[in-house]
């Protein structure tokens, strides 16, 4: 009887070491699922950011539409009417430059909303009759628009 018993016992053996070994494969592989997963969701959370900025860059659209230069009791002032036509307010700064040397510039980070015109005024520093001007519009989204002017003699 006793030998009956131990032939029993050694049956126990198997299904016990397939219970543990399927408990461990469920184990990682539940393991490698929750990491994939959070991975998958840190990327396209990611992916969602980087898409909604480009989309927002996409939409802005502006133009200078004029530029005028006034000399008022020795203070030069260059004039710059900035249109935004696109579909979203924008945050700009202005530049005016003359060859690579920086005259004038407004970097208050002024907005411009949607269908308005809006003028900067930029204090140059010593202009010269004739001098030909490249005024630099830029977004804080990296929207840029370049315009020449020729200050009048």
């Amino acid at each position: 009887m006793s030998r009956k018993l131990r032939s029993d016992r050694c049956g126990l053996s198997p299904v016990l070491s397939s219970l543990i070994l399927c408990g461990a494969v469920l184990v990682v592989g539940i393991s490698i699922w929750g990491f994939a997963y959070s991975a998958g969701t840190t990327i396209q959370w990611d992916y969602f950011k980087d898409m909604s900025g480009k989309i927002k860059t996409i939409k802005e659209r502006f133009v200078i539409e004029r530029i005028a230069f006034a000399n008022y009791s020795g203070e030069n002032t260059l004039h710059v009417w900035i249109y935004n036509f696109g579909e979203t307010p924008i945050e700009m700064d202005v530049y005016a430059y003359r060859a690579s040397e920086i005259l004038g510039s407004n970097l208050t980070g002024f907005t411009v909303r949607k269908d308005e015109v809006v003028e900067v005024l930029l204090r140059l520093q010593e202009p010269y009759p004739g001098d030909r001007l490249v005024v630099h519009a830029i977004t804080r989204e990296g929207n840029v628009v370049y315009e020449s002017f020729s200050i009048p003699y």
